[in-house]
């Protein structure tokens, strides 16, 4: 008998991410190596979940700036300081943009393929760096 293989769900994939990321604040250290390391100093956050709103929250205490947001329900979205587009909608340039449901990644950074020219990154990838 073939034995399954495992796959993590949505809610564990965020979860030890998170997990590494408070652990990351704990010792006192952020994600702003990150962005040091590769001269991003302007970003957009794709995904204003759970895991996106606390980016945006740590980024304003960072020295990165956050240039605007992209989710699928931005019309119901309303954060002040914030412009949140849909992909349907013209990218304005950035650095990068940061992919934070990390589960549909790759389906998403096709998505965004021929719409920007910003470095497309997860979540996991910055807080793994940083660990």
């Amino acid at each position: 008998m073939k034995k399954k293989s495992y796959r993590p769900s949505i809610f564990e994939l965020g979860f030890h991410i998170f997990d590494k990321w408070m652990k990351l604040k704990y010792e006192g250290k952020s994600l702003q190596k990150y962005f040091d390391d590769n001269c991003i100093d302007t970003v957009a956050i794709y995904g204003l979940g759970a895991l996106g709103s606390r980016l945006y929250e740590d980024l304003q205490a960072l020295d990165v700036s956050v240039s605007y947001a992209i989710d699928r329900n931005a019309e119901n979205i309303h954060i002040e300081g914030i412009k949140v587009y849909t992909l349907e909608q013209q990218l304005p340039e950035t650095d990068a943009i940061i992919i934070t449901p990390v589960q549909f990644f790759f389906d998403i950074e096709c998505d965004l393929d021929g719409k920007t020219d910003a470095d497309i990154i997860s979540l996991e990838d910055v807080v793994e760096y940083c660990v």
